[in-house]
């Protein structure tokens, strides 16, 4: 797998690059939106981190411009690759712009060695995780996130991709509803408190 590391700083780079096992990934590093745009033309990569601050762009630029695929009429091989936005500006002020913008997930800036390889590990996770949804006529999908914020993309996303969902932000409630409804085929749960759910993606009806 080809990954691409985009921040302006040298020692972030460094950092994101070495939590990256070297017997699976091959890492490609830039520190401006040009570099990185350029090396997007030039290789495919699986995996793209962006950083939010860069010298000559911002990372919401650079995404839409590998997403929208065309520089000086030159296509580009990276628009569907995975692209994850790393910053330290607040995350759900960015939330909405991010996904806006074609991120496929947004996370802090870590300030710690520790932290950085969480991080690293959960968008290695998600890059190598395949879509659990087999089929959008298998049923519902439940929702279930205490962030009012985060239902409101993931339904506009489910939206836009043709997908049937209920959404809570309570445990209480959607085990309420799963007591009542046999159409629920897979269940997507984000809770940050502890309740009736632990965070975890299942399907359901099993």
């Amino acid at each position: 797998m080809k990954v691409l590391v985009l921040d302006s700083g040298t020692t972030v780079r460094k950092i994101i690059s070495s939590f990256f096992p070297t017997e699976d990934f091959q890492i490609f590093e830039a520190g401006t939106a040009k570099e990185g745009l350029d090396l997007t033309f030039q290789e495919h990569f699986d995996l793209i981190t962006i950083g939010m601050v860069l010298p000559d762009s911002d990372g919401f630029t650079v995404c839409k411009t590998i997403r929208n695929g065309l520089i000086d009429n030159k296509q580009s091989i990276c628009k569907n690759s995975k692209i994850f936005l790393i910053t330290s500006g607040n995350i759900e002020t960015n939330r909405i712009k991010s996904v806006e913008s074609g991120f496929d997930g947004i996370f802090p800036k870590p300030t710690g060695i520790e932290e950085f390889k969480t991080v690293i590990e959960e968008i290695i996770k998600l890059a190598y995780q395949s879509s659990p949804i087999e089929s959008k006529k298998a049923g519902k999908i439940l929702i279930i996130d205490d962030s009012e914020l985060n239902l409101l993309l993931l339904g506009k996303i489910l939206e836009k991709n043709g997908y049937s969902f209920q959404a809570f932000t309570e445990g209480k409630k959607a085990y309420e509803y799963l007591q009542s409804s046999n159409e629920v085929s897979y269940i997507f749960n984000r809770l940050d408190h502890a309740g009736f759910f632990r965070r975890r993606a299942c399907r359901s009806n099993t």
